[in-house]
């Protein structure tokens, strides 16, 4: 949580940390060795997500990675107190731009647990 005020590493952390919230909370801990995090870390990580996205609304990335997870679990989000703002962000691209976003797999896989889940994803769509 720290990581999510310095600039170097905001945008990082809050991309995985919102993969692990969503991750623990819709894929089962003994496929993804990722347990469901507790709620007051996950609203955490949702208020993160919320200031990062009203200062960062230009972050690519993040929108097909947010629009994907919404899409997966709709309620999700909102269930940890996510503001209109994060909702709408989630909704504005449509949850396959990520087949389309020039994704490097390679590179992604040198992103941890997140990193490797979407490098799976983009080599398994083509």
């Amino acid at each position: 949580e720290e990581l999510f005020a310095d600039a170097d590493s905001s945008a990082e952390a809050i991309k995985r940390a919102v993969f692990l919230v969503w991750c623990g909370a819709v894929r089962l801990p003994m496929d993804t060795g990722i347990a469901p995090l507790p709620d007051g870390t996950t609203r955490s990580v949702v208020d993160a997500l919320s200031a990062y996205v009203r200062a960062h609304e230009d972050d690519e990335e993040l929108a097909w990675m947010v629009a994907w997870y919404d899409a997966q679990s709709p309620d999700l989000l909102e269930l940890y107190g996510a503001t209109r703002d994060v909702v709408r962000f989630a909704r504005a691209a449509s949850p396959d731009t990520w087949k389309t976003a020039g994704m490097d797999a390679a590179r992604m896989r040198e992103r941890g647990q997140m990193g490797r889940y979407w490098s799976e994803k983009a080599n398994g769509a083509r």
